[in-house]
């Protein structure tokens, strides 16, 4: 039991309790009170209202998933058709522009998930 009867649990026995004296009680008062003060700065943050995009950001965060879904589609296609048997068989000039599209389509991919996760972080 410590001060103010409180029952406080300690590594070791009481011989290794009695060794370390009271500065181990007031460092625990005192990791206590940095801990408690943490917790009340998160609850201050956590109570803050999101804030409200414009128009124009709302608009494009309504119609990424639609944007992104499509190129995964998209790429989804592309790699269909480069992993047929005979695809790599044919004239690079048939080859060239599917094997562009779909970096192309990837590049856009990412730029998009990446913006998605912009205007989440902004809402927040």
């Amino acid at each position: 039991f410590e001060g103010d009867a409180k029952l406080q649990q300690y590594v070791g026995g009481y011989t290794d309790w009695a060794e370390r004296g009271k500065a181990l009680l007031i460092k625990d008062v005192q990791e206590t009170n940095a801990a408690n003060e943490k917790i009340e700065e998160k609850k201050t943050v956590a109570v803050a209202k999101p804030k409200k995009l414009s128009y124009k950001i709302q608009r494009e965060y309504d119609m990424l998933p639609n944007e992104i879904s499509d190129l995964e589609a998209s790429i989804t296609r592309l790699n269909h058709a480069i992993a047929s048997p005979d695809f790599y068989t044919k004239d690079f000039s048939h080859t060239a522009p599917i094997l562009e599209e779909l970096a192309a389509s990837e590049k856009s991919l990412e730029n998009k998930m990446t913006r998605w996760l912009e205007i989440e972080e902004m809402q927040a």
